[in-house]
C-alpha cells in the first residue's frame, strides 16, 4: 500500500462534547468531499465504560501516578511512557487548530441529528452530495434513513466550497493561568524540599521566565495544513515518507510513518482484538470480575453467568438473574432476590421451586459480572445506575 487507504474506520467514547457532535461529523464529511477517504466508518461505543485499550492505557497511568511524585511536566511525560507496555509516544503540544471556527464557514448543519444512535457511515453519493446513514448497534442490519445512499441524510451539498485557508490557532488563555500566584509560591514549595531535585527546580525556573513567551501570541499561522498534505498524498500516491524528504511545510521535522507498514500494524490491531484484554485495576477496592461493555452483548452471555435485565414494568427495580439457557431469540433465568447494598440470594417460590422466566434477549443490558460474598461490586453498581438512570426518571 503505497496511499492512504480509501476508508477509514474510527471508534469514540459516546460523548457529545468531544466526539458526538456535528463538527465531528462534519469534519469527517470533509475528509471524504476532499477525496482523503471515501468511506468513513464511526462507531460509538455503548453507555457504561468500556475496557477498550486506551482505557488500559489511562488506568496504569493513574496507578502509577498514584506510587510516584511527579513535580513538573517533564515528569509526567516520562512517567507516562514508563507505565504501560508498549511504551506511549508522548507530545507536549503548544498550539491547536481552531478547526470548530473553520468549519462555520461552510455552514455546516445536521437537519436531523441521531443522538441515540452508534454506529453512523459517511459516504460521497451519486450526485456529489456527502451524506450520512446511521443504525442503532452493530448487528442492526438496517441503516436510516435509507439503505439507498443516495437517501442518507445530506451533510455537504455537492456545490459546498471547502475553505482553502488553513484553520487559525486557538487563543492562548494566559487569564486561566495564575502565574504571578505561580511565581510566588511554587519556590515556597520547592526550594527547602528533600524530594525536589536540582534538575526539577531548573525545570520550574526556567518555565516561569518563559512563561510570557509560551502563553503569549501563538506560532506564525502556516500556508497550508494536515489536509493539504492529505490531499497531496492521495492525489500524487506517494508515501509519508517520501512526502516527509520533500519538506512540506506542516510535515518538516516531523517523523512519519510510512502506509507500507500500515497493512500489518492493522493486521495486529485486529488480532489483538480478537484476545481477552487483561484487568485492569486503579484502586484498593475488591478485584472486579472483568465486566464488560459491548456492542453485541450476546457474545459474552454465558450459562450459569449473570444477567442485568431491563423490564418495562420494573423500571425503578434493578433485576438480576443467573442465566439457564440460551436460545437464537431468547434467554431462560432464574431471578435472584436482593437490593443495591444487601446480599442476593436465588429467588424461590412458595413450593421450593427456582423462580424463572423465558425472556428475550433485548432485555439484557450487562452481563458478565460476579457477585462478592452475594453483593455487587461497586463497579457493577455504577455501570448498572448509568443504563437505568435514563428510566427511572421516565
Amino acid at each position: 500500500m503505497d496511499t492512504i487507504p480509501d476508508r477509514l474506520y474510527l471508534q469514540m467514547d459516546n460523548c457529545w462534547r468531544e466526539n458526538k457532535n456535528q463538527y465531528v461529523l462534519i469534519f469527517l464529511g470533509v475528509l471524504v468531499k476532499l477525496n482523503i477517504f471515501k468511506k468513513v466508518k464511526l462507531k460509538f461505543l455503548m453507555k457504561g465504560h468500556t475496557h477498550e485499550d486506551v482505557d488500559q492505557l489511562f488506568s496504569r497511568f493513574g496507578k502509577k501516578l498514584s506510587t510516584n511524585n511527579v513535580v513538573t511536566v517533564k515528569d509526567l511525560l516520562s512517567l507516562f511512557k514508563e507505565s504501560y507496555t508498549p511504551t506511549p509516544e508522548t507530545v507536549s503540544l503548544d498550539s491547536m487548530f481552531n478547526v470548530r471556527e473553520w468549519l462555520k464557514t461552510i455552514n455546516p448543519s445536521l437537519p436531523i441529528y441521531p443522538t441515540l444512535d452508534h454506529i453512523f457511515v459517511i459516504v460521497e453519493n451519486g450526485k456529489g452530495d456527502v451524506v450520512l446513514r446511521y443504525k442503532h448497534w452493530s448487528r442492526d442490519t438496517e441503516w436510516k434513513p435509507s439503505k439507498d445512499p443516495n437517501k442518507g441524510i445530506v451533510m455537504l451539498t455537492a456545490d459546498v466550497l471547502i475553505p482553502t485557508v488553513p484553520p487559525d490557532y486557538v487563543p492562548s488563555s494566559p487569564d486561566n493561568v495564575d502565574i504571578e500566584c505561580l511565581k510566588r509560591d511554587i519556590p515556597k514549595h520547592i526550594d527547602n524540599s528533600r524530594v525536589v531535585t536540582d534538575a526539577q527546580r531548573w525545570w520550574w525556573a526556567e518555565f516561569l521566565a518563559n512563561s510570557a513567551e509560551t502563553y503569549g501570541v501563538g506560532p506564525a499561522k502556516l500556508s497550508t495544513w494536515l489536509l493539504d498534505d492529505q490531499q497531496l498524498i492521495k492525489k500524487i500516491g506517494i508515501t509519508r515518507a517520501e512526502h516527509t524528504d520533500n519538506q512540506h511545510p506542516t510535515l518538516q521535522d516531523q517523523e512519519v510513518p510510512n502506509p507500507c507498514s500500515v497493512a500489518a500494524q492493522m493486521n495486529e490491531v485486529v488480532q489483538g482484538q480478537l484476545v481477552d484484554i487483561p484487568e485492569v485495576y486503579t484502586g484498593s477496592y475488591i478485584k472486579t470480575s472483568g465486566i464488560i461493555s459491548v456492542d453485541n452483548i450476546w457474545d459474552y452471555v454465558m450459562v450459569g453467568g449473570f444477567l442485568a435485565v431491563f423490564l418495562e414494568g420494573y423500571k425503578n427495580v434493578l433485576v438480576i438473574a443467573k442465566v439457564v439457557k440460551t436460545e437464537t431469540e431468547t434467554e431462560t433465568i432464574h431471578h435472584y432476590n436482593g437490593s443495591w447494598n444487601k446480599k442476593w440470594q436465588p429467588w424461590l417460590l412458595s413450593n421450593g421451586d427456582p423462580w424463572t422466566d423465558v425472556l428475550p434477549k433485548d432485555c439484557a443490558f450487562l452481563t458478565a459480572f460476579e457477585l462478592i460474598d452475594g453483593k455487587l461490586q461497586p463497579d457493577t453498581k455504577q455501570q448498572m445506575r448509568t443504563f437505568l438512570k435514563p428510566a427511572m426518571k421516565d
